[in-house]
């Protein structure tokens, strides 16, 4: 790797001191000046200790071994360089965004940053930063890498730092980038139901989450705004509320007035059609970061969605252009949006954090069990009951990790605001005896374990009695006479 402004070039050797006595090691250095070699020896890296050299243009090459070390400092002819160690931390603002290693606070300039998959270098979906410089004269960096955490799971991910001070390592896992960053965030998404809906299905309805968890309901059938959770009772009881209440009935209107436009434009004069909008922003609590989106769609299709750094919509089909121009028009909308989520309503966040804060904060074990409904069907990992979101279920199998025939299910919300997931396990009761299956339950630092027995399946099994039997008919009809089946 070259680094900084001047010629010069590093390669890193991976080797413990023991080996250094059982083998030779030479750096050999080629350059239009002549050859260079350096043998590895402890008094030539102890040679080089001390050594702290400006930058210089000289044509000559030189070699230099160095040993990883934490900080160091030298001064020579009046020149005082501090070597600092990089601080490394892995951020991740949501699932689908990119795991950011972001290294900081290191000098000289001089920084490898890599990721390894299991063990190998990996440079699919990654992207590198920019060398940038902090106030203080030293220097940060990142390398973006794009992957879900479901691939977390099955393979193991490590980014790699390499800085003159030493190495380091953070492996990406859960509990790594939760301890890096807390993002909060405030979302309502509603839903509008154009036609005969299902019996007991309101037309419309609306649902505001605060990270994650449901904290108030809206329907056209009750047309009351329900808090879902008991720390919002509190806030319910405030005239507000009947304002919030009267926003709902409000974007009510506006959006059965945007599905039946829609309708028109698409040339649909019947059919159940589905309108949806999502918005909502985002908080950071350490940087004070925020950001916010507006999204809106049709039938299950992106149909327009808000750029809130541009301040402009952005649609998705030709139908929706002339409905993008009219709102883009609309400046004091789009303002009032900008505030919405620069201030408004990150206030609003702080105060139901503040209101929410036992609640939000707690912390609850999942319950964990094996389930199986016949031996030739797969042995489900069920976690359930658990709080926050955040869990990683693995299986090993005769201690290590085991990862084929395995399919991970997604995360599910409970009705108390706890949250479930489930892994599941292709396999026959014949290779439980061959081999140990275990699965293995991670969650805020506490890990559960159950193996894989005759004895714990049956624990978990449900009576076939107890199971309800889903009965299945063709029906028929022709010339009116109806035949089933």
């Amino acid at each position: 790797m070259l680094l900084g402004n001047a010629p010069q070039k590093t390669v890193s050797l991976r080797v413990t001191p023991d080996e250094w006595e059982k083998h030779q090691y030479v750096c050999v250095v080629e350059h239009e000046t002549g050859t260079i070699q350096r043998n590895l020896t402890e008094d030539e890296i102890k040679s080089n200790y001390s050594q702290c050299e400006q930058n210089n243009s000289s044509v000559n090459a030189k070699a230099t071994l160095y040993l990883d070390f934490t900080w160091r400092e030298c001064e020579t002819e009046g020149f005082r360089g501090n070597y600092r160690a990089p601080e490394v931390s892995l951020l991740h603002k949501d699932p689908f965004s990119p795991v950011v290693c972001h290294a900081t606070d290191f000098y000289p300039s001089a920084v490898n940053i890599t990721w390894l998959r299991n063990g190998e270098d990996h440079d699919e979906d990654v992207e590198l930063g920019e060398l940038l410089p902090n106030e203080d004269e030293t220097f940060q960096k990142t390398v973006s890498l794009r992957v879900t955490p479901d691939e977390w799971e099955k393979h193991q991910y490590v980014c790699v730092v390499e800085h003159e001070t030493g190495t380091i390592r953070r492996n990406l896992t859960e509990d790594e980038i939760k301890s890096n960053y807390e993002r909060h965030t405030f979302t309502i998404a509603y839903t509008e139901i154009n036609g005969q809906t299902i019996a007991g299905f309101p037309e419309i309805s609306a649902v505001t989450t605060l990270d994650g968890q449901q904290i108030d309901y809206y329907d056209s059938v009750t047309k009351k705004l329900i808090p879902k959770q008991d720390w919002m009772k509190e806030f319910a009881s405030e005239d507000i509320w009947e304002v919030y209440t009267e926003i709902r009935e409000r974007v009510q209107q506006i959006n059965k007035i945007n599905i039946t436009v829609l309708m028109q434009q698409l040339n649909q004069s019947h059919g159940v059609h589905v309108y949806q909008r999502m918005y909502g922003c985002g908080w950071d609590d350490e940087t004070n970061e925020s950001d916010g989106f507006d999204q809106h769609g049709y039938d299950g299709e992106d149909f327009i969605t808000l750029d809130l750094k541009e301040l402009r919509y952005i649609s998705a089909l030709p139908q929706g252009i002339s409905t993008v121009m009219k709102w883009n028009n609309d400046t004091e909308q789009l303002e009032l949006l900008k505030q919405y989520c620069d201030k408004d309503r990150i206030d609003w966040i702080k105060y139901f954090l503040t209101l929410g804060k036992e609640a939000l904060t707690r912390r609850v074990s999942p319950s964990v069990s094996l389930i199986q409904k016949n031996p030739f069907s797969p042995v489900v990992c069920h976690a359930t009951g658990f709080y926050p979101s955040a869990v990683n279920i693995t299986w090993l199998r005769n201690g290590e990790d085991h990862d084929e025939d395995v399919e991970l299910g997604e995360f599910l919300p409970n009705e108390d605001g706890t949250f479930q997931k489930t892994s599941t396990l292709n396999i026959y009761p014949d290779k439980w005896e061959k081999h140990q299956y275990v699965c293995v339950v991670e969650h805020e630092g506490m890990t559960i374990q159950k193996n894989l027995t005759e004895d714990e399946i049956k624990r978990n099994k449900i009576s076939p009695d107890n199971l309800k039997m889903n009965q299945y008919f063709c029906v028929v009809e022709h010339n009116g006479k109806t035949v089933q089946k």
